[in-house]
């Protein structure tokens, strides 16, 4: 450890290690109120799930390795921040924006503003193009649970929905996945 100012006896407090909680099981922080959040999986046990719906912060920290789960619905957040941290142990901010689409893939509900609000929170700092990729992986992301939904609704109803319907569908599908590989929903 550092030592504190000359003279004294004191450690230096930035040489501390930050307290954390070490929680197994659920973390309900639904609407709750704070300044600075700071999450990682390494607060959590095996299957540790976070619950943060419709909670208020003015500052999150997100350190990688991220929850296992982590619900975001209704989450208003003042500034977002992504902490990678590298196989020697030190932190590299910001975290790849690959760290940050897993985060929201992990939402056990598709909540767009979320990622509309961390989309816009990369874009304030500048990052365009990371922006972008978290935008197309928002669409690409509502497109696969819309399909599964649309799946899953199908095996209840034995194919009796009217065929112009399911057509309908079809061709709504086909021209998201069009939009896609022609412009990337047009972030290209």
């Amino acid at each position: 450890l550092r030592s504190g100012p000359p003279g004294s006896d004191r450690p230096d407090p930035e040489s501390q290690p930050l307290p954390m909680a070490l929680i197994d099981g659920t973390i309900d922080l639904s609407g709750v109120r704070a300044d600075r959040l700071v999450l990682s999986r390494r607060n959590l046990g095996k299957d540790g799930k976070v619950l943060l719906e419709r909670g208020r912060f003015g500052r999150f920290d997100m350190i990688d390795p991220p929850p296992q789960s982590i619900e975001l619905a209704g989450i208003q957040v003042g500034r977002w921040y992504f902490i990678h941290v590298g196989k020697d142990g030190r932190k590299c901010e910001p975290a790849p924006v690959a760290v940050i689409v897993d985060v929201l893939r992990k939402m056990p509900t598709f909540d767009r503003m979320a990622w509309i609000d961390i989309e816009n929170g990369l874009r304030n700092e500048g990052r365009d193009l990371e922006a972008n990729e978290v935008y197309v992986s928002m669409r690409r992301a509502a497109r696969m649970r819309e399909h599964e939904q649309r799946r899953l609704g199908e095996d209840k109803r034995d194919e009796r929905r009217p065929v112009p319907d399911r057509l309908r569908y079809r061709w709504s599908r086909f021209k998201d996945q069009l939009k896609f590989l022609l412009t990337r929903y047009g972030t290209a």
